[in-house]
């Protein structure tokens, strides 16, 4: 059995859809688990041992979903949307005291990045005495990575970008971990969802989208360009017009999709939902 036929296999067996994630990314997760398990054995031979071996399946399936993250991962980007970007969309929404600010975090893992999110918004809605309704949302298709992420307990190495100051007023010591402190906690909600899925084009629990910023930060890479077209286009329809999409620094917007997003800094990979072309073509899309 070959790795494409494996992959084939295993998708008609459950979800997701392996044929549509990069066959190097899957490669190089298998080859790693491979190596784990022996470094001497062959493809072949460990394709057999995992098709036999329930345990070691399941273990090789959660790598396909990664969840090493941390807080304030790629310092840069958050920089700018602290002092710069969350600001101008706050300061927006003070004239209509019955919009919500609405964001998603595609891909979670265990909740670092929305967690990031709420403790900056946090941050500044105190900092300046002002009251706005929030509702984040992460998702991710390992409930694995959810259930880390509903408990809120990290390892030092996912606060290591934490400041001293944001340490101290927002999480608690835990024995060797540090915990969310709950009024972090309740700003975020954690659900399952595919972002491969094409019945809906954003998750159930949001009701009805309507998303001030997404971000998909270190995920689409895993897919193929067909995929990632499918996803960009969910993000798409899921922002208002004039929304925010936030990418990782590895990460390019295709060509296809230039005339729908514009980059708004020449740094981070931060893009604004073309308002002009979702008047003429959005429903083309």
């Amino acid at each position: 059995m070959t790795i494409g036929e494996f992959i084939l296999k295993i998708s008609q067996k459950q979800e997701p859809d392996l044929t549509k994630y990069s066959e190097s990314f899957i490669q190089k997760v298998f080859t790693e688990r491979r190596t784990n398990h022996n470094p001497k054995i062959s493809n072949e031979a460990y394709l057999e041992y995992l098709n036999q071996n329930p345990s070691e399946f399941s273990i090789f399936f959660r790598h396909l979903f990664p969840n090493v993250s941390n807080f304030y991962r790629d310092r840069l980007t958050w920089e700018y949307l602290a002092k710069i970007l969350f600001p101008q969309v706050i300061q927006n929404m003070l004239d209509n005291p019955t919009s919500s600010l609405r964001i998603w975090s595609a891909g979670c893992a265990r909740g670092e990045e929305p967690y990031t999110t709420a403790i900056i918004i946090k941050h500044y809605l105190e900092t300046l005495n002002i009251k706005i309704r929030s509702y984040i949302l992460g998702t991710d298709l390992s409930n694995y990575n959810l259930t880390q992420a509903r408990k809120g307990l990290y390892h030092i190495e996912s606060i290591k970008e934490v400041t001293l100051k944001i340490l101290n007023r927002y999480f608690s010591k835990v024995q060797d971990h540090y915990k969310i402190n709950p009024e972090i906690l309740d700003m975020v909600k954690f659900s399952n969802y595919d972002l491969l899925e094409e019945k809906s084009f954003a998750p159930q629990d949001s009701i009805f989208a309507g998303f001030n910023v997404i971000f998909c930060r270190n995920v689409l890479y895993y897919f193929k360009s067909e995929a990632v077209n499918n996803i960009l286009t969910k993000f798409y329809k899921s922002l208002v017009p004039g929304g925010i999409l936030v990418l990782g620094n590895a990460e390019l917007l295709p060509e296809d999709f230039e005339h729908l997003f514009h980059r708004i800094n020449p740094i981070v990979p931060v893009y604004k939902k073309s308002t002009a072309v979702y008047k003429r073509s959005h429903r083309n899309v």
